[in-house]
C-alpha cells in the first residue's frame, strides 16, 4: 500500500485499522460490565453437584459416606 499510495496514507489507514475495534468495543455492553456473567449449569448434570466430594476411589477417601 505504501508503494501505492505513500508511506503516510499507509499509516493512516494502519491507524485507523487498528484504532476501529476499541471504538467499537467502546460503545458495546462490554464496556459496562462490572463482573463476569454467571451461566447457569445444564439440568440434570449431576457432576456440577458433587464436585466438591471426592470420587469414592480417591486415596484417603471413606468408602461409605
Amino acid at each position: 500500500m505504501a508503494t501505492t499510495y505513500g508511506a503516510r496514507t499507509a499509516l493512516v489507514v494502519g491507524t485507523v485499522v487498528l484504532v476501529l475495534p476499541v471504538a467499537v468495543l467502546w460503545r458495546s455492553p462490554v464496556s459496562r460490565l462490572t463482573a463476569m456473567p454467571v451461566t447457569a449449569p445444564p439440568s440434570g448434570d449431576s457432576a456440577l453437584v458433587c464436585r466438591d466430594r471426592p470420587p469414592p476411589d480417591a486415596a484417603g477417601a471413606d468408602p461409605h459416606p
